[in-house]
């Protein structure tokens, strides 16, 4: 019976706190290293999208690459949405089954791999999270900005998680992270918007 109501008011905080885990790390941005795009890459993705997300209903945002050789038309972002991963709309309201909202998002202008999610505040059930998918195989493999690729950008390769921040400007969450080397990509469950990013934190 407690054991019961300490996971029902777990699942609570998580709902409220759009996701966030107080038992998390979290950095600054000045402690975070940003993955970045390849300049040749960045010319060729597509920089925004949007889904109808709908309770009761499997939905996916996808990004993909354009007029990049043989890599137009293939993915390096997507956001799959359950049937049943709607809970909570910005101001706190249930979604009913059948009810909707549109899921928008930009890339950061400057070519990092950096995600803005919207509507800020939108809630995601924690029993059936959504689920990011970055694919990073053209990012800029100089890490570090030193001017090379070396060692020390392999390590911070091996860092790289998904982080979220509930705010402009405010502190970095990290979130649970798979990394998949064959595929170079990176998955993270998600339970409440707004801002993703790809990084590692600055050993500096």
């Amino acid at each position: 019976m407690r054991l019961a109501m300490a996971v029902s008011i777990a699942l609570l905080m998580l709902v409220h706190g759009c996701g966030k885990d107080p038992t998390a790390p979290t950095a600054t941005d000045a402690e975070l290293i940003v993955l970045r795009f390849a300049d040749t890459a960045f010319a060729h993705v597509e920089k925004a999208g949007s889904v109808w997300a709908v309770r009761g209903q499997e939905r996916e945002l996808v990004l993909r690459y354009e007029n990049y050789g043989s890599y137009a038309g293939e993915p390096y972002l997507r956001f799959r949405i359950p049937a049943q991963a709607l809970l909570r709309d910005p101001a706190g309201r249930s979604y009913a089954p059948g009810d909707s909202v549109q899921i928008t998002v930009t890339v950061d202008a400057g070519g990092r791999y950096l995600f803005e999610f919207e509507p800020s505040g939108l809630a995601f059930d924690p029993a059936h999270p959504a689920e990011l998918t970055v694919w990073y195989e053209w990012a800029d493999g100089d890490l570090d900005g030193d001017g090379d690729e070396d060692a020390v950008d392999a390590e911070l390769e091996e860092g790289l998680h998904v982080w979220r921040r509930e705010t402009l400007g405010g502190e970095w969450q990290r979130l649970g992270t798979v990394r998949r080397k064959e595929t170079v990509e990176l998955q993270a469950r998600v339970t409440g918007f707004t801002g993703f990013v790809i990084a590692t934190r600055n050993a500096r």
